[in-house]
């Protein structure tokens, strides 16, 4: 489990090490725990592609509520310079916030990063009344 652990979420996560067995579990029955599902993973894997994001972006273009972009610096996938595409996409974004270091998981390991931001967010478009 200890070289899985580096093999699948080393780049996307700092601190792959404090990863709890069960997560690791979690995360990876799904999708190698058997040899089809391990086969399915791999296609899938194989199949994706950019113009698979951009089919979206007319439907990105109309998205009308709030939106926050909040992106990890340190995420070897998405490069920061995707998050200002989406802010360019997005009519509705109301900020992109830069969580310094941070990689594509970042929400499992460094949550207390992003909850002040998520909680801002919130309260500024909360419904009336609530």
């Amino acid at each position: 489990m200890r070289r899985a652990r580096k093999v699948f979420f080393g780049v996307g996560y700092q601190n792959v090490e404090a990863l709890p067995e069960d997560a690791v579990r979690a995360y990876l029955e799904p999708l190698v725990g058997t040899p089809q599902a391990a086969r399915d993973f791999q296609r899938w894997i194989a199949s994706l592609h950019n113009r698979d994001l951009i089919a979206v972006e007319d439907e990105l273009k109309r998205l009308a509520v709030p939106t926050l972009v909040v992106w990890g610096t340190g995420d070897i996938f998405f490069r920061v310079r995707w998050a200002y595409r989406l802010r360019d996409t997005i009519p509705s974004v109301t900020e992109v916030v830069e969580i310094e270091g941070a990689r594509l998981f970042f929400p499992d390991e460094r949550a207390a990063d992003l909850i002040p931001h998520l909680r801002r967010h919130w309260a500024a478009y909360a419904p009336s009344g609530q």
